[in-house]
């Protein structure tokens, strides 16, 4: 049977945003003239005619790629064929430096890894995507014949059997390997071969502390979810925010929420309940907006919360995702009361709001305090409880703000506004109305599918960012203003900036790879 692989979307909702000008409330509108852009384009791959790119990854200057096509699938690296030819081939990985490539190829219905076009393990039915240390010549994969699956490390079966695995993660330092399995409908957590904690229905995610020293798996048990940490399950809701450890990695904090309906069958307005959860117990926090309505009601609408783990915000859930300074000193926002949210520091409330729109996050030295707050149609940013810069949003609210960015001194910040209509806002799609704020100045808005790789050069000088399904499903960057030139797909992970303000990328145009190189003149 297939593994299953964890799912990380936090959904919609993940937000996070630091940034300071002091400017006067303004609308947003067009930004200063853009600079002048030198862009140089070199062909860095071709695809052969014929064939179709998938499974593509890149890194900067680097990119590889499964071709289909001719009744056979090849892997190439920088436009060069990488080992034999597969009846098909799939999860191409490569090195940091662009230098190694490895995936797996299936003959006749049996899989192998392959690394460097050499074959590193026996053949299987069914193979998940391998986590590969090239630096030790290290593979971890997940792999079954039919209902018998095992961990297999390069050329060995380790741990126990299961009917199913998650794909294996290795922990940063490379020292540990996690994954999930699945028996008589059960999943537990596997560290290193031995099995650690509790038997769950699901498991979505992992991570591992600072230190690496501890496994973190969310789970879900009878319809709630929870945070299994080490081997201990905490207390389960309805959702569950992002975990957060200290600095010194003893303690940790997430948000949650329970949603109950005030009407019959989950008809209408439902209550949302926010929660915060330190080293592993529980206690309420505040009551969020909740979520559907009268007409819903009327019109016979079921609603339901999005269970799982999500972002939060004390707004809507009750409670926002926490944080820890760099004191060690936990940090969050809960609802108090309608259009009343404060924020606290250990328990201690300083100061409140309408609205925190944004998670609360630190900057500097990790001991300022930086969140965004919303009065009616204005966002009014809070550095250290101090009002700095304000924006007034257009005739669509400002729903989310994201992608914060702060530049090396701490003088220059930017972060993404976000206004989505009905279908953003239900799940169903990620297109919305998005544009970057620097320093107070509004770029040009976007009918896109996302906006990522914001980037500041160390003096604060030079910004830069991808966005996304700008015009259909084909992405453009921006540097200092200047829109570039739309491409099929800019790959992820191929970008590379330098301290002068240059900024180098690959992207698919056509059947070639370009490597593309902007720099302000």
């Amino acid at each position: 049977m297939r593994t299953t692989a964890f799912h990380r979307d936090l959904g919609v909702a993940l937000l996070s945003l630091a940034w300071a000008t002091g400017a006067p409330a303004q609308q947003p509108g067009p930004s200063k003239a853009p600079v002048s852009v030198d862009v140089k384009e070199s062909v860095l791959a071709e695809a052969p005619s014929g064939t179709h790119p998938k499974w593509l990854n890149a890194v900067p200057d680097h990119v590889g790629w499964a071709e289909a096509g001719h009744g056979q699938s090849v892997v190439r690296l920088d436009g060069k064929q990488v080992g034999e030819a597969y009846d098909d081939a799939k999860f191409v990985t490569l090195s940091v430096d662009g230098e190694h490539v490895a995936f797996i190829g299936s003959r006749k219905g049996e899989w192998g890894v392959v690394v460097d076009g050499v074959e590193r393990t026996r053949h299987y039915k069914y193979l998940g995507p391998p986590a590969v240390d090239f630096a030790e010549g290290r593979v971890a994969v997940s792999a079954c014949n039919g209902d018998h699956c095992h961990l297999l490390a390069d050329t060995t079966e380790i741990g126990p059997e299961f009917e199913e695995i998650s794909r294996p993660e290795m922990s940063p330092d490379q020292r540990h390997i996690f994954y999930a399995g699945k028996r008589n409908g059960k999943w537990v957590m596997v560290w290193d071969g031995q099995i650690r904690g509790p038997e769950m229905d699901a498991f979505c995610d992992c991570l591992f502390s600072p230190d690496n020293a501890r496994l973190v798996g969310a789970g879900r048990a009878k319809g709630k979810w929870t945070w299994v940490i080490d081997t201990l399950a905490g207390p389960t809701y309805d959702q569950i925010g992002v975990v957060a450890f200290s600095p010194d990695g003893k303690h940790y904090a997430y948000g949650a929420t329970n949603a109950e309906s005030t009407g019959p069958l989950g008809i209408g307005k439902h209550k949302t309940h926010g929660f915060l959860v330190v080293d592993g117990s529980g206690e309420a926090r505040g009551e969020g907006s909740g979520f559907g309505s009268a007409f819903a009601e009327f019109m016979g609408q079921y609603s339901e919360i999005n269970r799982g783990l999500r972002g939060l915000t004390a707004a809507f859930n009750g409670v926002s995702d926490p944080i820890f300074s760099a004191e060690g000193k936990l940090v969050y926002a809960s609802q108090r009361a309608p259009d009343a949210v404060a924020l606290f520091i250990d328990s201690l409330a300083v100061g409140q709001y309408q609205n925190i729109i944004s998670p609360v996050v630190t900057f500097g030295e990790g001991t300022q305090t930086y969140f965004v707050v919303r009065s009616d149609t204005t966002l009014t940013e809070m550095i250290d409880l101090r009002p700095g810069a304000r924006i007034v949003s257009q005739s669509r609210a400002v729903i989310a703000v994201s992608g914060v960015r702060i530049s090396h001194d701490g003088s220059h910040r930017a972060f993404e506004i976000l206004r989505g209509g009905k279908g953003y806002q239900e799940g169903k799609s990620r297109r919305a109305l998005r544009r970057v704020v620097m320093d107070g100045q509004a770029g040009p808005e976007y009918d896109a599918l996302g906006i990522s790789y914001l980037w500041f050069s160390n003096d604060g000088r030079h910004l830069a960012y991808v966005v996304g399904g700008a015009d259909g499903d084909r992405d453009r960057m921006v540097l200092d203003g200047n829109e570039g030139r739309l491409y099929d797909l800019i790959l992820p992970g191929s970008v590379r900036t330098t301290e002068s303000g240059t900024i180098t990328f690959v992207a698919l145009d056509g059947n070639r790879f370009l490597r593309v190189t902007e720099t302000e003149k």
